[in-house]
């Protein structure tokens, strides 16, 4: 009979420490899920970061565009005005304005037309001749029919 008493405390022990090995596997699969979870949160908010980051970029060419088409739509008005009221005084003035008019009238469709995709950058602005300057009058041609 003492051979079997040792016995059962030595499966006692085992069996205590089988159940604490199975504790700590099982502590260490909830630890694993845990930090599983904690990765997916950090790659979301990296994402996430990311996307915030792109709206705002976005937001500011967004911003800078619309001042620029406003800018463009108030020399396109003012050249238009300038066609009507007839203060452009050469021909060759007036074909110059139409010109730019047309110009700036294509670039307000092409750039509200276009999606945000990449910052584009300012186009150049030719200026007209100021209107202050005074012009010689072309010199009549007389016609050999008259």
């Amino acid at each position: 009979m003492m051979d079997e008493k040792p016995d059962t405390d030595l499966m006692k022990d085992l069996l205590a420490v089988q159940a604490q090995m199975i504790r700590d596997q099982e502590e260490t699969l909830a630890l694993a899920e845990e930090c599983h979870a904690l990765d997916r949160k950090i790659r979301d908010a990296t994402h996430n970061m990311a996307l915030l980051e792109k709206i705002q970029s976005e937001n500011a060419f967004l911003d800078e565009s619309s001042k620029k088409i406003h800018e463009i739509g108030q020399r396109f008005d003012s050249l238009r005005q300038q066609l009507t009221t007839g203060v452009a005084l050469s021909k060759q003035e007036k074909k110059m304005l139409k010109a730019e008019a047309d110009r700036l009238s294509g670039m307000i469709v092409d750039i509200q037309s276009r999606q945000p995709t990449h910052i584009v950058q300012p186009v150049p602005q030719t200026t007209a001749p100021p209107a202050s300057e005074e012009r010689k009058p072309a010199p009549k041609i007389s016609s050999p029919l008259q």
